[in-house]
């Protein structure tokens, strides 16, 4: 079976905003069998985003492109974008792995057990 890779909204704007190539590193952080995803919910929240000026409306469409570019795949979710995260991470752990830089869902997720891909010194990303 395959582990998914969840990435969370912030984790969509690392491409942009700090020229890391995510979906590249992942393959070395992730050695096993994996599919890259993201929640419905994450997606509304880009799209509203993208909506707005500035470099956060910029990094969600960038985001947004980035998503559609490599394929991953759009669970159907409801709630908020964090909670629905918690909850399909903590009914599928052992089989996910979260990539967020969101402090609050990070604390939640270790609390569960959940292992993370996380950014580091703004150049780089690794494992938790």
């Amino acid at each position: 079976m395959k582990t998914l890779v969840l990435f969370d909204t912030n984790f969509f704007f690392l491409p942009h905003r700090y020229k890391i190539d995510v979906f590249n590193e992942i393959g070395s952080l992730v050695p096993e069998a994996h599919e890259l995803a993201t929640l419905s919910t994450v997606v509304s929240e880009l799209e509203k985003l993208g909506l707005s000026g500035g470099e956060d409306g910029v990094a969600a469409r960038v985001a947004l492109e980035l998503l559609r570019r490599n394929s991953l795949r759009v669970i159907p979710a409801e709630g908020s974008a964090d909670e629905s995260i918690i909850k399909y991470a903590a009914e599928n752990r052992g089989n996910v792995i979260v990539c967020t830089n969101d402090l609050g869902l990070k604390r939640a997720l270790v609390k569960v057990g959940v292992p993370l891909v996380v950014l580091r010194g703004k150049n780089h990303i690794s494992r938790l």
